[in-house]
Formats: structure tokens, C-alpha cells, sequence
């Protein structure tokens, strides 16, 4: 094989280098930003503003500006101001010395004022750039309006008042909803608080009735147990009922015990328990 067999055909390298160049994405416009309408007073100075935006920045060698005016759409344009270098003021008899360059190149701004407005200066004023290498040029295009007086200031006492009314009532309606909303939680705390106290105070009832008939059950069985000891003292003291002479057997409550046990017979067989009747 041939030392140089690898290298691309010039017809293929340009087909290669087409392509290539084919989805390189173009260039972005060039944006100008003007006021679209701009009304000035007859007699005032008025500020034709226009700045742009550039991916390269402001070489002046090669940047170039031409300021131009319309009387209408269709009418032709005529240049009155340009930038080459350097501004050039082309002093036209419609404007003469009224025209004056206030904006920066350098700063993307490329603004003239226009001086002492009068009616006739109405009408179309076009900006258009050129800042290579950016290929596209920019163009913004102001309507200018001349008002021989002062347009009235609208009256904005009704809407301060609508607005003043609206915002007033939806503030009431705010703090009553905030109001209730409160005075429900507290009520429904306060409920809360009434049921637990109800409960700790019935389980409270509860123990104290308990222990109540605990102590009366007990204070009867103590008479009832006093009364049957006294009654038992009485019969044996009566002679009604002889147990068995012990000194473990001799209270009342112990042989009574011992009686219905039926212990003091099986103990003293020998000696049997007599009533006497």
C-alpha cells in the first residue's frame, strides 16, 4: 500500500468541511431596544433612547451608527447624525444645532437628544448598527408624539378609596375569622379541661365512697362483735353458761369461739360443759 493511501480525496475533505460548517449554528440577531411610542412635550427636550446587544464588543475602527428620520412609514428617510470613527452631525434644516449624540459605543447605548421639540419634528426616527465581526445589523424605530399641553393627571382619589374600602373590609373579615377560630379553640379547651375535671372528680367520688363503706362495714362489725361479747360476759356472769375454768379459755370471745368450734368438748372430754336454763 501506498504511504500516502490514507489521506482523505480533496473532493471528501470539502465534503467534510461543508458539513462542518453546516451545524455550526448561526450567529445570534443583533437585539436593539428602543421605546416603541414616545410622547414629549412641545417646547421640552426629548431623549430618543436606543441600546443594544452584541456577543463582540465595540471596536471603533469598524463599528458604524446611522440615525435616520420618517415623516411617515412610507416616507422616505433622511439621515441626520452617524457614527464613523467618530459622531458626525450631519445638521440637517429640519433640526439644525437641536440634535446632540448623548449615549456611549462603548457601553452598548447609542441614544441622541433631541432639543427644544417642536410639532413638526413628529414622526419616525430609525436607529440602525452595525458592529462587525457580528454580521447582522440592528435596527429600532421610535414613533415620536409631540403634545402642545400637558395630558391631566388622572384622578386616582376613587381607587385610593375602592382600594382603601376593599383592604378594610378584607382586614374585618380577617380579624373575625381569627376571633372565632379563637374563641372556638378556648371553648373546646375549656370543655377538654371540664371533662378531665369531671372524671378525676368522679374516680375521686368513687374512692371516697369506697373507703366510706369500708369504714362503716367496720364500725358495724365492731359494735355487733362488742355487742355479742357483752351479751356473752352477761350469760356466763348470769350462770347461764359454765365453759371450762383455763386461764387460755377464760374470755368470753375465746370460749364462744371454742363453743361453735366444738373444741372445748373434744379438749375436755372429761370434763363436759353445762348450761344451765
Amino acid at each position: 500500500m501506498h504511504k500516502d493511501a490514507w489521506l482523505p480525496r480533496p473532493a471528501f475533505s470539502l465534503t467534510g468541511l461543508s458539513l462542518f460548517l453546516s451545524l455550526v449554528p448561526p450567529g445570534r440577531n443583533m437585539e436593539v431596544t428602543v421605546p416603541t411610542t414616545l410622547n414629549v412635550l412641545n417646547g421640552s427636550d426629548a431623549r430618543l433612547a436606543c441600546t443594544f446587544n452584541s456577543c463582540y464588543t465595540v471596536n471603533h475602527k469598524q463599528f458604524s451608527l446611522n440615525w435616520t428620520y420618517q415623516e411617515c412609514s412610507n416616507c422616505s428617510e433622511e439621515m441626520f447624525l452617524q457614527f464613523r470613527m467618530k459622531i458626525i452631525n450631519l445638521k440637517l434644516e429640519r433640526f439644525r444645532d437641536r440634535v446632540e449624540f448623548s449615549g456611549n459605543p462603548g457601553k452598548y447605548d447609542v441614544s441622541v437628544t433631541l432639543k427644544n421639540v417642536r410639532i413638526e419634528d413628529e414622526g419616525l426616527y430609525n436607529c440602525y448598527i452595525m458592529n462587525p465581526p457580528d454580521r447582522h445589523r440592528g435596527h429600532g424605530r421610535i414613533h415620536l408624539q409631540v403634545l402642545m399641553e400637558e395630558p391631566p393627571e388622572r384622578d386616582s382619589t376613587v381607587a385610593v378609596i375602592v382600594g382603601a374600602s376593599v383592604g378594610g373590609f378584607l382586614a374585618v373579615v380577617i380579624l373575625v375569622l381569627m376571633i372565632v377560630k379563637c374563641v372556638r379553640r378556648k371553648k373546646e379547651q375549656k370543655l377538654s379541661t371540664d371533662d378531665l375535671k369531671t372524671e378525676e372528680e368522679g374516680k375521686t367520688d368513687v374512692c371516697i365512697s369506697k373507703l366510706f363503706l369500708f369504714l362503716h362495714c367496720g364500725v358495724q362489725a365492731l359494735l355487733w362483735l362488742h355487742v355479742a361479747v357483752t351479751a356473752l360476759r352477761w350469760v356466763q356472769s348470769a350462770g347461764f353458761l359454765n365453759c371450762p375454768t383455763s386461764p387460755a379459755l377464760s374470755e368470753p370471745p375465746i370460749c364462744l369461739f371454742f363453743l361453735i368450734k366444738g373444741h372445748c368438748k373434744e379438749r375436755w372430754a372429761g370434763q363436759p360443759m353445762e348450761f344451765s336454763f
